[in-house]
């Protein structure tokens, strides 16, 4: 499940405990970007400045994973 296109889900706090970027977050840092998201999304300022993401069928988060081994 992925929140890209419903940045409202993370105001849910068992939402965001499923993203892992957000458990390495000190609580407060992660209150106070929580507040201003809401307050985004409550006056628009959200949809004006990223509301065409939620018009997109994919999304490149740039999100990668490695695999390093120690073996040579």
């Amino acid at each position: 499940m992925t929140g890209w296109r419903h940045p409202e889900w993370y105001l849910d706090p068992l939402f965001r405990q499923g993203v892992s970027p957000s458990a390495k977050v000190p609580k407060g840092l992660v209150d106070q970007c929580v507040k201003r998201l809401a307050n985004d999304l409550n006056t628009d300022v959200w949809k004006e400045k990223y509301g065409e993401v939620q018009n997109q069928s994919t999304y490149d988060g740039k999100y990668r994973f490695l695999y390093v081994s120690s073996k040579r």
